[in-house]
């Protein structure tokens, strides 16, 4: 599933957050004790765990050292094929370009997207958010500032309906490295969201856009 691209075309170290509820006129549609719990980002997987049922999945896409990339996702994961052109890659200042896309064999519905953007450095992680959210037509149900593993992160909990796939949330983690700002986009059903939180917790926490293969 390509939710968060169809939109567009129209032992752990524990991480520090700081929530907050998303803004009056976003107006959330559910219990802020809830939307905490599904940005939870605790208990994740320690070594044992992760040794047996997880692997790192690294990948340098469009053989571009500066975009190598890791995050640990379970073992029955696979990643999904994507394609940028040339002309999408020379873009980036104006769209997000996709650098993977992983998910479940039997749940395609379940995925976990990687994607990129060029933006000058004044721009907040915050502000890129909120726009991104609001062009995208997202509804943003809470938000929450974060450091994982030393790398400051802005998240939000998004809500959108799909013809497809029904509703749908989607975690949303930006990050910065220079003048790339990293999308980590994790989405599921809005029913079956609450089963996939640890699995999209630990991606998103692990996620390292170290430029170091």
């Amino acid at each position: 599933m390509r939710l968060l691209s169809l939109i567009l075309i129209a032992g752990l170290s524990g991480p520090t957050l700081a929530f907050s509820a998303a803004h009056a006129e976003e107006r959330p549609k559910m219990e802020m004790s809830q939307v905490k719990d599904l940005l939870e980002s605790t208990g994740l997987p320690q070594d044992d765990e992760i040794r047996k049922k997880f692997y790192w999945a690294r990948t340098t896409p469009y053989d571009n050292p500066k975009l190598f990339l890791k995050l640990l996702v379970p073992n029955d994961w696979v990643s999904r094929p994507l394609t940028a052109t040339p002309e999408q890659i020379a873009g980036d200042a104006d769209h997000p370009v996709p650098l993977l896309e992983m998910g479940p064999k039997k749940a395609k519905d379940v995925t976990v997207q990687v994607m990129y953007m060029r933006v000058k450095p004044e721009v907040a992680l915050d502000r890129f958010l909120m726009i991104y959210a609001g062009k995208s037509g997202l509804e943003v149900v809470g938000r929450q500032r974060g450091e994982f593993n030393n790398r400051p992160v802005e998240e939000a909990l998004l809500r959108a309906e799909s013809k497809e796939f029904g509703p749908h949330l989607t975690r949303l983690t930006v990050s910065r490295r220079g003048d790339l700002i990293f999308m980590i986009a994790a989405s599921a059903k809005e029913a079956e969201f609450a089963k996939w939180k640890r699995t999209f917790a630990t991606a998103v926490v692990t996620f390292d856009p170290s430029s170091k293969p």
